[in-house]
């Protein structure tokens, strides 16, 4: 890398080094991929930099040849391989010179596993390739059952788990905060009782109290006999 970029920059030739430096990196992503080593590929993409969608002489991308050869793990890691912006950017429906996809590839050689992974990614089932063949014509061509059993049923994409996902979060948290707010309200509720309670409590001591004062006053007015004043008693005698 060093002697390189020492060239290039004595010679002037930067553009050409490193596009020959970055077709090396995308080459050994592709037989990296072709080979089924994650740990190499998945180093190569977050590491290196090396373009997912690099084609080579025979238009050939490393998710056609990791289909093509059966390597799950990797064609995994590629379908759902996000920009920084968290989008995923391979080209699943990419065609070599013969017009045909990963899901071609995959459907003819009999590996169900990567054409559910691509069905699920959304690969295109109708896609033609030059001699008009689809994926499904070409698994019954080589008798693959497993495969047509896989284009008969309805599979869902990665989009629509992933809406459906969304929404069932949804309705998770809108549960949740219903739940919180009834809580609240029952809260509240039975802190208003209590409190209704208490004032029933003390008003029912306040009157207590106001009974026993008034008893007592009475104890004291009975057992103390009540004289009038004098002239009072003159004017009752006249």
């Amino acid at each position: 890398m060093k002697k390189v970029i020492f060239l290039s920059m004595f010679f002037g030739l930067s553009g050409i080094t490193l596009t020959l430096f970055a077709r090396t990196i995308n080459e050994s992503l592709y037989r990296a991929a072709g080979a089924g080593d994650y740990k190499w590929v998945k180093r190569l993409v977050e590491k290196k930099h090396a373009d997912i969608n690099w084609r080579n002489s025979r238009c050939k991308t490393p998710l056609i040849k990791t289909c093509e050869r059966g390597h799950a793990r990797v064609a995994q890691y590629l379908l759902l391989k996000k920009n920084k912006a968290g989008k995923r950017y391979v080209y699943y429906n990419a065609a070599d010179d013969k017009g045909e996809t990963a899901l071609h590839k995959a459907a003819r050689k009999g590996k169900p596993l990567v054409v559910k992974m691509l069905l699920q990614a959304g690969a295109d089932r109708c896609r033609v390739n030059k001699d008009c063949l689809t994926a499904l014509d070409m698994a019954e061509d080589k008798h693959r059952k497993k495969v047509i059993a896989l284009f008969k049923k309805k599979i869902k994409t990665i989009d629509q788990i992933e809406w459906e996902r969304e929404e069932k979060k949804k309705a998770q948290e809108k549960a949740k905060k219903e739940k919180a707010k009834d809580k609240q309200t029952l809260r509240q509720a039975s802190l208003a009782r209590v409190g209704t309670q208490q004032d029933d409590r003390e008003k029912k001591k306040e009157s207590e109290k106001k009974e026993k004062k008034i008893k007592k006053r009475f104890k004291r007015l009975r057992g103390k006999e009540v004289k009038l004043p004098q002239k009072k008693k003159k004017k009752i005698a006249q």
